[in-house]
């Protein structure tokens, strides 16, 4: 015969129905205890455990109900399934049975098979509720490690990041706008400073949270190397450098051959005024004063006017850093600067977000008519407004991308 471990409390003021219940649960060998009031039976609660409580309903002084409201409404024995047997059948009376809190509602007269095979089921639910909790505690656990990882690993990724206080010894006035989808980014951004002129990077890496932040980490380990021991530091030949290194990096690995980084590059020069500028599938847009639209830099080059400011998007190669079907040389875009010109940077996070009364992307062309529409505030209003822009259009949507901004005002 089974052999029961579950322990069960029967409730009742009648010595025949203890006996009873007493005799069908120790003949099926399950472990019985029992209680002739509602007190002893919250006495008997408070100082053993029980898997499961029989509860009579028509008990002097506590009936059953109140009985059911104290064990439902103490933490301690919430958690215990409440069957009630009792010789109340009318529908009001099984419907309030069900109202304080009981599992199940058993009439007297009872079958015993019945009653085994409620028990039983009951019984069951709670093992299994049991199991699921200390799954939930283990995946709990093993959860909040891996947030307490995650957190610190944010903070290490931070930490490569440029300073604000860098930003602010090279540029005139800048801000950054730095959304990430998950605690870690695929997106970057890297500065250096080479002689009196400055390299500004924003990197946009292939994939979110953890595999895009190894490419984002690679990417910006890859950039101090590359600057470090090379002559050339025109952002043209830093990419292509990048370029043939994570190819070289990669290519015996066909299961992440295909993964890669845009990125723009831009190389400031203050003693005469330029900006030298090479993308990887990431452009620059340019906002200036100047009366009138200057000539296109490029076939691909576009340009858009509001009022007395003008901005030029020049896009980037199409080539990514990584494997491309075409590869194809990157160039090096020279451009010659003007006080109170104003340079903005971004990955594609802010333009593909989807939003608006339509549930629609944000789109290129809204995302740069409000770069020019904004470009008058100065840089934390900017800032502020952009991503305040973001989070109305957002709307209910999820964040659907890393989502980075960088706005630099030279001189």
């Amino acid at each position: 015969m089974q052999t029961h471990s579950q322990k069960i409390l029967i409730v009742d003021d009648n010595p025949s129905n203890i006996q009873l219940l007493g005799t069908i649960l120790s003949t099926n060998q399950y472990q019985a205890e029992f209680a002739t009031s509602g007190a002893d039976a919250l006495e008997w609660l408070n100082n053993e455990s029980f898997d499961l409580v029989l509860l009579d309903i028509m008990m002097p002084g506590m009936d059953g109900y109140e009985v059911c409201r104290k064990i439902k409404a103490d933490k301690e024995t919430a958690h215990i399934p409440v069957i009630f047997i009792t010789a109340k059948q009318d529908t009001d009376s099984i419907v309030k049975g069900f109202d304080v809190g009981a599992v199940d509602y058993i009439s007297k007269p009872f079958e015993e098979r019945e009653l085994l095979a409620r028990l039983a089921f009951h019984l069951e639910l709670l093992t299994a509720r049991r199991k699921l909790e200390v799954l939930n505690s283990e995946l709990q656990e093993k959860n909040d490690t891996m947030m307490q990882s995650l957190r610190y690993a944010e903070k290490l990724q931070e930490a490569m990041l440029p300073a604000d206080k860098e930003l602010k010894t090279n540029f005139n006035a800048h801000f950054v706008l730095f959304k990430p989808l998950h605690h870690l980014s695929g997106d970057f951004y890297w500065a250096k400073n080479i002689g009196n002129k400055t390299l500004l990077v924003l990197g946009d890496s292939m994939g979110h949270g953890i595999p895009g932040a190894l490419l984002s980490v690679l990417g910006m380990s890859s950039l101090s190397e590359i600057t470090n021991n090379s002559n050339d530091l025109s952002p043209a030949n830093i990419l292509t450098k990048l370029r043939d290194r994570e190819n070289n990096l990669f290519s015996s690995n066909a299961g992440i051959m295909h993964d890669s980084i845009d990125m723009a590059v831009c190389l400031f020069d203050p003693e005469n005024n330029t900006l030298t500028f090479s993308g990887a599938n990431l452009p620059v847009a340019i906002v200036s004063s100047d009366s009138k639209p200057g000539k296109p830099l490029n076939a691909n080059t576009q340009t858009l006017t509001n009022n007395d400011k003008n901005l030029t998007y020049i896009p980037g190669n199409k080539n990514t850093i990584g494997r491309n079907l075409f590869e194809s040389d990157f160039e090096n875009i020279t451009i010659q600067l003007s006080k109170g010109d104003k340079i903005y940077l971004f990955s594609d996070g802010f333009r593909d977000q989807f939003g608006g009364a339509k549930g629609s992307k944000f789109k290129k062309k809204r995302f740069l008519n409000l770069l020019l529409e904004t470009s008058t505030l100065n840089a934390e209003k900017q800032k502020n407004k952009l991503n305040s822009t973001f989070e109305k259009w957002k709307r209910n949507q999820p964040q659907i991308d890393d989502v980075t901004i960088i706005g630099i005002q030279p001189n």
